[in-house]
């Protein structure tokens, strides 16, 4: 149980290598934070809470740098004291143009803003939670081995997805095979629709049946597609913080800009419903990511839910980040309940 003293020393510490990037000593934290206390005594506390697991030393003249131990404690305790309120918040907010008519060009200036603004990656998403109806599936043969799908959604949107067929399954089978699902698709939504078509499977031949698994394995695939709008920004940012030190693998974090099934996995697995989710450095599954923190924003409106968050170094300014997601957020929501 760390004692009332240790706990300020943390936090002053994590907030003081934050601002400089340099190793902090005991002296500064007596002068600039803990004024009541001498450098002897803070350095003691110092050489414990290294024994502790929260601070670490680059070498033996150095002062000490903080571990994502003590990166975490400074974050709980941001995370658990009300937002400050920054002042210039409203005008940085107002460089951002969300006048854009596409979803996917607002998301494309929202990631864009946030990585100059922050020198971190970044990512825009919106996800829809309302389930989706289908309004029309149909088949169209393109070969003797494959058939494109395509999907009419309630609202007009169309979308088509290549499949293999088996050779001997007939175009009249296919247009039974429509017919079916349009029938069980029909004024229900896709999950509903889901749970009872598996049962309506199994009275069908084999060819037929393993037409409809593939299909709507594919169906699914395009479901979580329509359902989800993501973009990523920030690789000039990136390059900056492994040229400054800042940051130690930036391989894995350009691949993640390249690869939109990463970018939608980190929004899937790192953002809470709903509020602020900080993960830092080894809670990050991937091992390109163990030097990073990733800072999410989530709010839900209008049967839509924005997702806002950066990914960058531990050393990055957590309190002036999340002020900023929680900002644009906040402008982001508007605009993000049009229609697409």
């Amino acid at each position: 149980m760390l004692t009332e003293r240790q706990l300020e020393i943390i936090l002053a510490l994590v907030y003081e290598y934050i601002q400089t990037g340099e190793p902090v000593g005991s002296r500064t934290l007596s002068k600039k934070y803990l004024t009541d206390h001498s450098p002897a005594t803070v350095r003691n506390e110092m050489s414990d809470l290294e024994e502790l697991g929260y601070f670490s030393k680059p070498h033996s003249s150095a002062g000490r740098l903080p571990t994502s131990r003590a990166y975490r404690l400074y974050v709980d305790a941001i995370l658990h004291r009300p937002a400050p309120q920054m002042s210039d918040m409203g005008e940085l907010v107002s460089g951002l143009d969300l006048q854009l008519k596409g979803l996917d060009e607002r998301l494309g200036e929202v990631s864009r803003f946030l990585s100059r603004l922050t020198r971190c990656l970044s990512v825009a998403a919106v996800r829809v939670l309302d389930d989706l109806r289908v309004h029309k599936v149909d088949f169209v043969r393109v070969s003797s081995v494959s058939t494109l799908v395509i999907l009419v959604f309630d609202g007009g949107r169309v979308r088509h997805a290549r499949l293999p067929m088996p050779a001997e399954l007939t175009d009249e089978a296919l247009d039974d095979l429509a017919g079916a699902l349009n029938h069980q698709l029909r004024g229900r939504t896709w999950r509903e629709a889901r749970r009872t078509l598996g049962e309506f499977l199994t009275h069908w031949s084999v060819p037929e049946r393993t037409a409809m698994d593939d299909t709507l394995d594919r169906l699914e695939e395009i479901m979580d597609r329509e359902r989800l709008t993501v973009s990523a920004g920030g690789a000039v940012q990136v390059l900056q913080a492994a040229e400054d030190g800042r940051l130690e693998q930036p391989q894995g974090l350009l691949r993640l800009l390249e690869e939109g099934d990463a970018v939608e996995s980190l929004i899937t697995d790192y953002a809470a419903p709903e509020g602020i989710r900080v993960t830092i450095g080894p809670e990050n599954r991937a091992d390109a990511m163990k030097d990073c923190s990733v800072v999410m924003a989530s709010s839900s409106s209008r049967g839509r839910q924005a997702v806002l968050g950066l990914i960058g170094p531990l050393r990055m300014n957590y309190q002036r980040s999340i002020a900023i997601l929680d900002a644009v957020l906040s402008a982001l929501n508007p605009a993000g309940d049009d229609g697409r």
